[in-house]
């Protein structure tokens, strides 16, 4: 997840992509990809600690 995470960071920083529409897109993906990703793995290891 650290490294996905360290990725999202380094696309966010490449200008080139940004800059167009398809860039944008992918990137709103990826972050709601994260997003979902980071809130379901904190939900399993909550339910898990029983």
């Amino acid at each position: 997840m650290v490294g996905v995470l360290l990725v999202n960071i380094v696309l966010i920083s490449d200008d080139n992509l940004t800059s167009s529409n398809v860039g944008r897109l992918f990137h709103l993906i990826l972050i709601i990809a994260l997003l979902a990703t980071a809130v379901l793995w904190v939900r399993d290891r909550h339910n898990n600690q029983k």
